[in-house]
């Protein structure tokens, strides 16, 4: 039937397609063919349901999370299926067996490039490479023109992949920037073993000319799928040129490496940023996450590692002694501030963000309040009838579990559930610390937490209406 469609755009694009098809019915498979008519009736009751999901989220009976969701869901239903084999809803054999032996192909290229054979070296391996390279972009271009999409992304993606390798043997057959920057600082000449002496400079071109092609080849297939090789390859790209910086030279000083991936974080948030105001979420949802990782990464690694980071705050705050522990609280209200400017987009994607970040929260001051306690209490035991040590320590006591019932709290008008799990686990080690302690051998201790556990109902009433007074 689907052949016979009265509308064109409703038939099989090309004999192909409908040969395809064939073989699927007669090997057993699901056909992907659907009368246009089921595709109307469900493309209507999609329709009302996202209305309703509209309804429902500015009335509040679904959170932002649910309502993103479900209507991501709703829009994957009513999408036509994704070329791309990651995307795909049902996997094929002929679909595996094409991505596999593409990806094959590429691993054999790139082994021209890392290890130098007897008899393949020189113009002999440049035309091997090419070889392979320029046909799988011929036949990726053929195949997508006669709409035969499916094969077509397997092509380009390998075709993808070869570019930068292609590149890599011409660079280092025929000695093309193959001068070292400085050999202390090249990584293939760093490695141990066979491999051929590749440098950073010839990884830094190679990656940057092939971006141009997978930019051109986005806008030609229009799948997003290139997208995601721009972002992988820029990830690459800036890890190349922290090594032409002088990242090998600095292994002994981490933090700088960790202080040097923030701008890369700010980049890849302004590209995701600028591709979804520009309409195209399903190439920002790429750049989202690196972006995310690169900050997680970064912060943390400069909280743990860069020494001018903690004399910063043991200069500016002298009582913290330039304590890891504190630096990973200011990155927690870092990551506040950043949640609170994401929130503000009020688009889909920044709301996921925003989210990453909030999420991370508890669990960072919670557990830095935790290890200070424990620092501040061996430091007081080892400083016998310090004064300012004991209050420090009994300070760090008591706030844990106050702390922790705060964000226990706090998960109701952020409705997020770790919140209330992270918030109640170091409740229970605030309180066995206090046991440890303050509490030491006090039975009435336990049966007090107990009392106020069963009276809750009744101080919850009290407290609101002592609340309300108050207001």
């Amino acid at each position: 039937m689907k052949a016979m469609e009265k509308k064109p755009a409703e038939r099989y694009a090309t004999a192909r397609e409908m040969a395809d098809d064939l073989e699927r019915y007669l090997a057993g498979e699901p056909v992907l063919a659907a009368p246009s008519s089921y595709s109307r009736l469900i493309a209507g009751k999609i329709n009302q349901h996202l209305r309703e999901l509209e309804a429902w989220w500015h009335d509040h009976i679904l959170s932002d999370h649910e309502y993103d969701a479900l209507r991501h869901g709703y829009e994957r239903l009513s999408e036509k299926e994704d070329a791309w084999i990651m995307e795909v809803r049902r996997l094929s054999l002929a679909q595996v067996s094409l991505y596999l032996g593409a990806w094959v192909l590429v691993v054999g290229a790139a082994l021209i490039f890392l290890f130098r054979y007897v008899g393949l070296s020189g113009t002999l391996s440049v035309a091997l490479v090419t070889a392979a390279t320029i046909p799988t972009a011929a036949m990726g271009i053929h195949t997508w023109r006669e709409g035969r999409k499916r094969i077509a992304i397997a092509y380009l993606l390998a075709f993808c992949l070869l570019l930068p390798v292609t590149l890599l043997v011409v660079m280092n057959e025929y000695k093309i920037e193959a001068v070292p920057d400085k050999e202390k600082l090249e990584l293939f000449w760093k490695i141990s073993g066979d491999f051929n002496k590749i440098t950073n400079a010839q990884l830094w071109w190679a990656i940057l000319i092939s971006l141009p092609a997978y930019l051109w080849l986005r806008r030609f297939t229009k799948s997003s799928v290139f997208s995601l090789m721009v972002a992988v390859m820029g990830v690459l790209l800036g890890h190349v040129t922290l090594l032409r910086s002088g990242l090998l030279e600095r292994l002994d000083d981490p933090g700088w490496y960790y202080f040097r991936l923030m701008p890369l974080a700010l980049l890849f948030f302004y590209i995701g940023n600028v591709l979804e105001r520009e309409k195209h979420p399903e190439d920002s949802r790429y750049f989202y996450p690196i972006a995310v990782a690169f900050t997680y990464v970064s912060l943390s690694g400069v909280a743990g590692f860069h020494v001018p980071y903690a004399q910063w705050l043991g200069g500016v705050a002298p009582w913290t002694r330039g304590q890891v522990e504190y630096l990973f609280i200011v990155n927690a209200g870092i990551y506040y501030a950043l949640q609170r400017s994401f929130e503000r987009f009020h688009t889909p994607q920044m709301r996921i963000v925003s989210k990453a970040f909030r999420f991370v929260i508890p669990g960072h001051v919670l557990l830095s309040m935790l290890l200070l306690g424990i620092t501040a209490t061996q430091r007081w035991n080892g400083e016998a009838g310090e004064f300012a040590m004991k209050m420090e320590a009994r300070a760090f006591e008591v706030g844990l579990p106050v702390v922790a019932c705060l964000i226990v709290f706090w998960s109701i008008p952020k409705q997020m559930k770790n919140y209330l799990a992270t918030g109640m686990l170091f409740l229970a080690i605030g309180v066995v610390r206090l046991e440890q302690d303050l509490f030491k051998d006090r039975a009435e201790w336990p049966i007090v937490l107990m009392f106020a556990a069963a009276r809750y109902p009744a101080i919850k009433l009290v407290l609101r209406r002592w609340m309300k007074a108050r207001q």
